[in-house]
């Protein structure tokens, strides 16, 4: 047995909206695309939205490492999600951590390493 695909699964209220943020957000690419399911992925990672889902803020466990945060969450706001706890720096762990939600209320941390 070996694994052939990994993925993260969102679940969302309005698909064409959700798909929309994550593409515009993070320039994801679309693998596939129905009512459904729809996936999303940079490299090899993908992002599993599944409809069903609600507008109520839900903790999801994701995180995205970037290297600009302050450009990250712009881009989240610019593409129709929520700063919902602005950045703030973690000495111990050497991060700049902020929460952010989707369009569809996933909520989601953005991480920016501060070493060198």
């Amino acid at each position: 047995m070996k694994i052939t695909k990994a993925y993260f699964t969102l679940m969302v209220k309005d698909m064409p909206r959700a798909a929309g943020f994550w593409q515009k957000a993070f320039a994801m690419e679309s693998r596939s695309s129905s009512d459904s399911v729809t996936e999303l992925a940079w490299g090899a990672t993908i992002l599993a939205l599944q409809a069903g889902g609600t507008s109520h803020f839900t903790q999801t466990g994701l995180g995205l490492e970037v290297d600009d945060l302050k450009g990250a969450c712009a881009a989240v706001k610019g593409a129709g999600g929520q700063i919902v706890m602005p950045a703030v720096f973690k000495q111990a762990e050497g991060i700049q951590i902020a929460q952010v939600a989707d369009t569809e209320g996933n909520r989601f941390s953005l991480v920016q390493s501060m070493r060198r």
